[in-house]
């Protein structure tokens, strides 16, 4: 079909950046909804543990309810960190930032898909009522693990985009052996702005040059078959994503306690939950990292091929 010259969006021959980059929009639009929906669950979780007594208790005098309350809080926190930092790139007029909305939205999607289900969980069968939208919320969700890209692909495609990279520059010493020391990272150096945070920069620090050792391991070993490995990638995928997020959060509050117009009370409010998803940020990546090594993959392939490969109409488990 012939199309007017003036018709042209963007650059000629840059035709497909314009159609990512409606993609990058929308994907950091879930960041935002997504930190409404969870924040608004937050609210409602709080507002029945104060109120709803079981056993002589309110419900936020139970641990098992303060821990969904705090880990909701953490990351909530966390997702509207992220948002903020992925919106502003976006404003800054930077060119390329599809890796970033891209972790954005699987995680901040994963995350309300959690915190709607805890909020539901806190609210016991009323919360299936329709005079409640919980019920609703659940549904809503859940699409968004699948809309704008499935999560499970844009893992991969996380993963995918950041080995490319790595590759390239793989390559060029296999051409120049003598540049090889250049793939040794030491610890990645995190400016501290404050002494509170000075643990959570070391341990930022050490995964992040752990992240890089472990990414240079995954390609010397499997080399082009890395495309089809998808349990590798989607754990490298997840593992970059949270220390994405724990930079975002990390810088936030780094902003946060050098700010003398907030009052102390809010401060550490803010700066206690920031800490917390620092802390749940870093116990996740731990395991992330111990299954690239320890794992059942094989296991579960030939588990799923043994089903694939099941006759639908025998009896039986």
């Amino acid at each position: 079909m012939y199309v007017p010259k003036s018709n042209i969006l963007g650059p000629l021959g840059k035709g497909l950046r314009v159609a990512l980059t409606v993609l990058d929009f929308g994907r950091t639009t879930f960041g935002a909804s997504c930190t409404g929906a969870a924040k608004f669950c937050l609210r409602q979780m709080v507002q029945r543990a104060n109120t709803r007594i079981q056993f002589g208790k309110t419900l936020g005098q139970f641990e098992l309810v303060q821990k969904m309350i705090a880990q909701a809080a953490a990351d909530t926190y966390a997702m509207e960190s992220c948002t903020y930092q992925v919106a502003s790139l976006i404003d800054s007029g930077a060119e390329d930032y599809m890796v970033e909305t891209a972790m954005l939205k699987v995680w901040s999607s994963d995350q309300l898909w959690r915190i709607v289900n805890d909020c539901l969980q806190v609210w016991g069968g009323a919360g299936f009522f329709t005079d409640q939208p919980f019920e609703r919320m659940m549904r809503d969700a859940r699409l968004n693990l699948i809309g704008e890209g499935a999560n499970d692909v844009l893992r991969c495609f996380i993963a995918a985009v950041g080995l490319r990279h790595l590759g390239k520059e793989m390559e060029a010493v296999l051409r120049r052996p003598w540049t090889a020391l250049k793939l040794f990272r030491s610890e990645a150096k995190v400016l501290v702005k404050h002494e509170h945070l000075r643990y959570y920069a070391r341990q930022l620090g050490k995964q992040i040059a752990k992240f890089a050792w472990a990414c240079e391991i995954a390609l010397v070993t499997n080399r082009e078959s890395i495309i089809n490995k998808q349990f590798i990638q989607a754990r490298l995928g997840d593992i970059a994503t949270e220390l994405f997020v724990a930079s975002c959060v990390y810088s936030r509050l780094s902003a946060l306690l050098v700010n003398g117009t907030i009052d102390e009370p809010t401060k550490m409010r803010e700066y206690r939950t920031g800490a917390l998803y620092l802390r749940l940020a870093r116990r996740r990546n731990r395991i992330r990292f111990d299954e690239l090594n320890a794992n059942f993959d094989q296991e579960t392939v030939e588990v799923a091929n043994d089903w694939l490969q099941r006759d639908l109409g025998q009896a039986g488990f």
